[in-house]
């Protein structure tokens, strides 16, 4: 939209340019802008971001120095984002029945930890999980309530009986469970999970590529082919679809595989995985919270995002690594499907009061976040009944931190993880600046201008008719 004086006003809207309307009077805009970030587009135009209202404009050069009106003004800083305060009717508990795994992927955070106890549960201990799991949910009626599996990886073959306990508490209580598995195992399962099918939600395997699965993932028996195990994997996950069994197969990206996106992608296409209902594809970020991996291959999530525009995506593909580029790639629409919840200014999920999700080990320590399961100093509260009904979910966003109060990009990264905040506070801000710039520069802008010239198109068109 062009003001009198010539200037232009747009908001960016559900990927789209929308007109923002003009009022009367003058407001010098460069006396009240204070930390909101400003990114040229060219000569002439600029991209204001509100990060804290979650806003982008694009507007005229000439508004920042012969202002807008005071209404409009403070009508593009009110937000329009509102986050529901309410929890959700789901909640999921997650048992890590054990930190053991046959496995030792490079990557890998909880592996790395040498302090972790490799136990299985005990029945005593599964019982009382399974006990107060029981009691929630006939005290809430109303909500629902499921399970998963989580590890170390649960499906080694000695923990059989533990999962036979679980699936049984599945039939008794009418509810199902889902698995996160590194799949090695799958196979000496499959018969007693069709068997079972109707009290599985889902079994969440992992492949990082499928030509350079062994780069990543090192199986701790050196006998075994990992090659050959990613083929068995794929069968695997053939039987489970034909019977109905959703299966979410899940990729973690670095730069050693990253170009292998699309060799996967047309692999699954190949093999009629991505044609079946029942499969997703989950596309994942390698990242280090703790700082302690020193993990070489890590890519900025706004890299990944990058790489992934280059081409068209399925619908049963799903991103998982949106944080810091969540609130402006999902007003560009590019969430890629993105299954986590979480509230406009919390950085992820675990930080915020959408998800009620919580891992309970066989230690009975209680976690939110995936990156903490197995850190006993990051356990909410030990495991029952009172503790569960007792607990409420505090949100940590960037209004969390003095200080992010003044950061230009504080809305934009929702305070960053809370995890490497502890760790080294500056160390995560420069990386979330990083991440930020690096998203302006080959994604946003250049969006911005794309769009703009639509506009532009569409109005010498509309112009023509009328003449």
């Amino acid at each position: 939209m062009l003001l009198d004086n010539g200037t232009m006003f747009y908001e960016l809207k559900n990927g789209t340019l929308v007109e923002t309307k003009d009022a009367q009077g003058n407001f010098d805009l460069t006396q009240v802008l204070g930390n909101k970030y400003l990114e040229d587009v060219d000569s002439e135009k600029c991209v204001i971001v509100d990060t804290y209202s979650n806003r982008c404009f694009l507007i005229s050069k000439d508004l920042l120095h012969h202002g807008v009106s005071e209404e409009v003004y403070h009508k593009m800083l009110d937000s329009d984002e509102t986050d529901s305060n309410k929890s959700s009717e789901e909640v999921t508990f997650i048992l890590t029945i054990t930190y053991k795994c046959n496995m030792h992927c490079t990557y890998c955070y909880q592996q790395n930890d040498k302090t972790l106890e490799k136990k299985l549960i005990s029945d005593e201990t599964l019982d009382k999980i399974l006990s107060i799991i029981a009691q929630y949910m006939e005290a809430n009626p109303n909500k629902t309530v499921r399970l998963g599996l989580f590890g170390g990886e649960p499906l080694l073959i000695e923990n059989e009986k533990v999962i036979d306990k679980i699936l049984q508490f599945c039939k008794e209580h009418k509810t199902t469970v889902h698995i996160t598995t590194n799949g090695s195992f799958l196979s000496y399962y499959l018969k007693k999970f069709i068997i079972n099918r109707r009290f599985i939600s889902g079994i969440y395997p992992t492949i990082d590529s499928m030509a350079l699965n062994y780069m990543t993932r090192y199986d701790l028996d050196p006998s075994r082919n990992n090659t050959n195990e990613t083929f068995k994997l794929l069968c695997c996950i053939k039987t489970l679809l034909h019977y109905g069994i959703h299966v979410d197969l899940g990729t973690n990206i670095d730069r050693h595989n990253h170009k292998e996106i699309w060799n996967t992608l047309d692999d699954l296409k190949k093999l009629q995985l991505l044609q079946d209902k029942n499969f997703a594809w989950t596309i994942g970020r390698v990242d280090d919270r703790l700082y302690e991996t020193n993990f070489p291959d890590i890519m900025m999530e706004s890299e990944i995002l990058a790489e992934l525009q280059s081409k068209p995506l399925p619908d049963n593909v799903h991103a998982a690594f949106l944080k810091t580029c969540y609130n402006f790639a999902d007003k560009m629409g590019l969430k890629l499907n993105l299954r986590e919840h979480k509230q406009t200014h919390s950085y992820c999920w675990s930080t915020s009061s959408s998800s009620n999700v919580f891992y309970v080990d066989m230690n009975l320590k209680t976690y939110r976040c995936t990156c903490t399961v197995g850190r006993s100093r990051y356990s909410l509260f030990d495991f029952s009944y009172e503790n569960l009904t007792n607990y409420r979910p505090v949100a940590v966003t960037c209004n969390s931190y003095a200080e992010c109060k003044d950061c230009k990009i504080g809305g934009f990264c929702g305070g960053g993880c809370q995890l490497s905040h502890q760790i080294d506070f500056k160390k995560c801000c420069t990386y979330e600046e990083e991440v930020f710039s690096h998203f302006m520069k080959t994604l946003f802008i250049p969006y911005i201008k794309s769009k703009y010239n639509e506009v532009n198109q569409n109005e010498r068109k509309a112009e023509n008719r009328c003449t």
